[in-house]
């Protein structure tokens, strides 16, 4: 099922096959996907397009998935959903805290991925 109004969706994601997946997921859903490999491109492309939601990593390059939620907040009002490989509980707490959405384990167990990003942007695209 298709998203009922078309979201940009920003994926900050350092690991090349995870954003191949979150993007084919995202745009079997309707999703515009705008890719950043660190969290100063995260930034960079949030300021030149409207983002409605966001799929971060826990683990950037040049800072913590956290740190960039917190940056994204002036210009990102949307919902968050956060990707780890691991984290301890603390760490997803923080990000549920922090506004995230939910928290998707990798390496993914696609039909878990498929259902959660399904449910990421349907919400989400429903204007809730």
């Amino acid at each position: 099922m298709n998203a009922l109004i078309p979201i940009n969706v920003l994926v900050a994601e350092p690991d090349r096959a995870a954003r191949e997946t979150l993007a084919e997921m995202l745009a079997g859903e309707g999703a515009n996907v705008h890719f950043a490999e660190t969290g100063r491109s995260a930034m960079e492309i949030a300021q030149r397009v409207t983002i409605h939601a966001g799929v971060i990593d826990a683990s950037l390059a040049d800072m913590t998935g956290l740190q960039l939620l917190a940056r994204l907040r002036a210009v990102l009002h949307g919902p968050v959903l956060f990707v780890g490989a691991t984290a301890s509980k603390e760490v997803r707490m923080q990000a549920v805290d922090a506004g995230a959405w939910s928290w998707l384990p990798r390496p993914f167990e696609k039909e878990i991925a498929r259902l959660t990003i399904h449910g990421f942007v349907i919400r989400f695209s429903q204007g809730e």
